[in-house]
């Protein structure tokens, strides 16, 4: 197996024949943000290259479908996923914002 390492991540490679690979994360540094709750990891190509992405599992309560909306995950900075959880599904860090009126 071979590694790219970052200081926080490491992306092994765990077959490179021509045929298929594949690629796992092994995240090096814990979660402790509560956002963490409402997003996925993934590795996805993004121009040709592979990425580190987050992807929010929250479930749109009309429709049953998950949001599914992507970033790319970049130096630990959490603000993007906080601000489109507040935005997009009202949740903050106490939860589900409950709108009066």
């Amino acid at each position: 197996d071979s590694e790219i390492e970052s200081p926080d991540y490491a992306l092994v490679l765990l077959s490179d024949n021509e045929t298929e690979s594949s690629v796992k994360l092994v995240n090096k540094k814990p979660k402790t943000s509560w956002v963490w709750a409402y997003w996925d990891e993934e590795i996805r190509e993004v121009k040709g290259v592979l990425r580190q992405v987050i992807v929010c599992k929250v479930i749109d309560t009309a429709n049953q479908i998950p949001c599914r909306k992507t970033y790319i995950k970049s130096s630990g900075s959490i603000s993007n996923a906080i601000n489109h959880l507040r935005n997009k599904h009202d949740i903050t860090k106490n939860g589900k914002i409950v709108k009066v009126g």
